[in-house]
């Protein structure tokens, strides 16, 4: 009698965990319409300007988002007013998408860049050695087509 005494007790605590859980589920159901969960839904689909998403990643979300921006001094005096939106939020690791959407958006400003050695340079100061190589490559790609 005991050992079905027991399985009535174990039983007892999995009913208030599904509940709990149940609850829980619905919480995190209303919880996906915040303006939060779009942003990351957004970047989720492709790397995102700043002025695209509602409102700037949280300390949170920062440590799984990215962002890059085209140096002024890369880009110099001639594309200026296209640096001001230029920050380009993306997840961690996919750089590569985020390069290529900053070279669709602005190849006039990729193609000036790299037309000049102390140029490439000065985007080599601000971006990592890798994002730079992506740049080449995704630049290189778009040339050939």
């Amino acid at each position: 009698m005991k050992a079905s005494n027991n399985a009535i007790q174990s039983e007892e605590p999995d009913n208030k965990s599904e509940q709990k859980a149940e609850k829980e589920g619905k919480f995190n159901e209303m919880h996906h319409i915040t303006a939060q969960s779009k942003t990351i839904q957004a970047i989720r689909e492709k790397p995102r300007f700043g002025f695209e998403l509602d409102f700037n990643p949280t300390p949170k979300q920062r440590n799984y988002i990215r962002s890059i921006r085209i140096p002024q001094s890369a880009a110099g005096k001639n594309f200026s007013l296209e640096l001001n939106n230029s920050k380009m939020y993306y997840f961690y690791g996919d750089d590569r998408r985020a390069v290529r959407r900053l070279i669709e958006e602005s190849p006039e400003l990729f193609d000036w860049v790299f037309e000049d050695k102390n140029r490439i340079s000065r985007l080599q100061k601000a971006w990592p050695d890798y994002l730079v190589q992506i740049a080449l490559e995704e630049w290189g790609m778009k040339n050939n087509d």
